[in-house]
């Protein structure tokens, strides 16, 4: 003979709000829907019913997105700065390599004396 089975499964109640039928769908099935979005129809009337898709997924996968946004800008942002550092760093290295040789760094022309020049000729001017 069969052997005695006993089943124990959870249902969630659902009135379908187009034709007032009743009827019940597993809460580990809803749940599911809930969490991915999704739908499911009446058994009556076959209308869907469910969830748009602001679940727990798609809100983590929104969340996720927008860090990998914001962490992508501070990235570019940081490169633009470094650059930038890099030009000026670079710009001085020359400035100071050309006034070493004797090259005003204001009019580019090449002078023995260059601290009386710049004395002279360009007083406004500052090493920056």
């Amino acid at each position: 003979m069969g052997a005695l089975l006993s089943l124990a499964v959870e249902l969630y109640e659902i009135n379908c709000g187009e034709c007032g039928g009743v009827y019940a769908i597993t809460e580990k099935y809803r749940v599911h829907k809930y969490d991915i979005g999704g739908s499911w129809h009446c058994p009556y009337c076959l209308v869907g019913w469910g969830y748009s898709g602001k679940g727990k997924l798609q809100l983590a996968e929104k969340a996720l997105a927008e860090e990998k946004a914001r962490k992508t800008a501070a990235l570019a942002r940081a490169n633009e700065l470094e650059a930038k550092l890099a030009v000026e760093v670079e710009m001085a290295r020359l400035k100071a390599m050309r006034a070493k040789n004797g090259t005003c760094p204001c009019c580019t022309r090449t002078f023995k004396q260059l601290a009386a020049h710049m004395k002279n000729k360009h007083p406004e001017y500052t090493n920056g």
